[in-house]
This record gives structure tokens, C-alpha cells and sequence, in this order.
């Protein structure tokens, strides 16, 4: 697939705000919230239990097949997962906002718990789409909007954020990134269709695709590492 200048600058667009809100709503998860909670006099134990929220990054290769097999193709194969995925970040950080965080932990953390389930597999749909889409000197931009993006979402939901939370309160900053959230969806809805995988011959079944001998290589070192 050979692109021009303009369309590796509207890709490099794209993955850039798909990885930035990865990275914001990361950090929010992991870094801003636990300094927001300990604040609010949430006891240890309970902070603890954030760490719960890495599971869906740990695990998703669990879904990621699913991902790769079904998706609404009038808006593109992984271009529909990521659109679903953006607009579940937004109603997710929307529905947050209604909740006292210090008093409705519980939910509070149910909530973060289907954030990190969305971006997980936002991130599955953005990796899988930068690979079909970027062939040859793209990939060196697609990397380059994957590392600057995710430290652009740290910065913004940790250096940015939390200075908001404590002029704004906890309901306005959130209402603040969910629409920094939309910002970032814009790319994604503007953008074409995903490509498709080139015609001819079925499918691999997971057991068939299993038997070869560099997925098995590649799982032993996801393993190990």
C-alpha cells in the first residue's frame, strides 16, 4: 500500500490521537487516580486493588481473535472497534463524573475496571489496523505515533489532569476529559474505511494457525518476557 505525503500525515494523525488516548486514560487509571483517592482518605487495601486494572491489558490476547474475526464492516473491520471503543471511553468518563469517589469507591472502580477493558482493546484494534495500514517508511511513523502519543496521553492525563482536578473538582475535569476523549475520536471518524486483507484463500482456523512454528516461538517469548 504506497501513500503519499498527505495520506502518511493523516495516518500519522490517526495513530497519534488513538495512542494519545491510550495513554491518557492509562495514566488516569494508574497514576492520577491513586493520588486522587489517597487524597480523598481511601484506605491502602482499597488502593491495592487498582492494581487489578493491569488484568485486561495482561490478558488480551485472550479476546483479540474475536476482534480480528467480527466487526461492523460498513465503518471498516478495525476502524469499528476503535469508534466503539472511543465512545465507551466517553460515556465511561461521563458516568464517572456522577459518582463521589471517595464515598462510592466500589462502583468508582468498576467503572476504571470497563476503561481498562476498552482501551485493552482499543489497543488491539489500533496495533492490528497500523499493521494493515502502514507498509515500508510507515512504520516508522506509525512507531513514532505510538511512543509520542502514549507519553502525550501520560502528560495529559497525569501532568495536565490532575492540576484540573484540584482547581475544577472531580465532576468538571472529568466532563473535561471525556471531551478530550471526542477531541481524539475525530481522526478515527474522519478516516476512510480500513484496509482490507488482500482475496484468496480461507481463513486460518486458531488451531491450524497454531501449528506454526513461529506463533509458537513468538508465544514462548511473550512467556518469558
Amino acid at each position: 500500500m504506497t501513500l503519499d505525503r498527505r495520506g502518511l500525515f493523516g495516518l500519522g494523525l490517526l495513530f497519534a490521537a488513538l495512542y494519545t488516548a491510550q495513554g491518557l486514560t492509562g495514566s488516569l487509571v494508574h497514576s492520577a487516580l491513586p493520588t486522587i483517592l489517597r487524597q480523598e482518605g481511601a484506605a491502602l487495601g482499597d488502593l491495592g486493588l487498582l492494581y487489578l486494572l493491569f488484568l485486561p491489558w495482561a490478558l488480551k490476547f485472550l479476546w483479540a481473535p474475536l476482534v480480528d474475526r467480527f466487526s461492523w464492516q460498513a465503518l471498516g473491520h478495525r476502524r469499528s472497534w476503535i469508534l466503539l471503543c472511543q465512545a465507551g471511553l466517553v460515556a465511561v468518563a461521563l458516568a464517572a463524573a456522577l459518582l463521589d469517589p471517595a464515598r462510592q469507591l466500589g462502583w468508582l472502580l468498576a467503572l476504571l475496571f470497563v476503561t481498562a477493558l476498552l482501551a485493552a482493546t482499543q489497543d488491539i484494534a489500533t496495533d492490528a489496523l497500523a499493521v494493515l495500514a502502514l507498509q515500508g517508511p510507515g512504520r516508522s511513523l506509525g512507531g513514532a505515533a505510538q511512543v509520542g502519543g502514549g507519553y502525550a496521553g501520560f502528560v495529559l492525563g497525569v501532568g495536565l489532569w490532575l492540576p484540573l482536578y484540584a482547581t475544577l473538582g472531580w465532576q468538571d475535569s472529568l466532563l473535561l476529559l471525556a471531551g478530550l476523549v471526542l477531541l481524539l475520536s475525530l481522526p478515527a471518524w474522519c478516516a476512510r474505511p480500513d484496509p482490507t486483507p488482500p482475496a484468496g484463500g480461507e481463513r486460518p482456523s486458531l488451531r491450524a494457525a497454531w501449528r506454526h512454528p513461529l506463533l509458537r516461538r513468538a508465544a514462548g517469548f511473550l512467556l518469558l518476557y
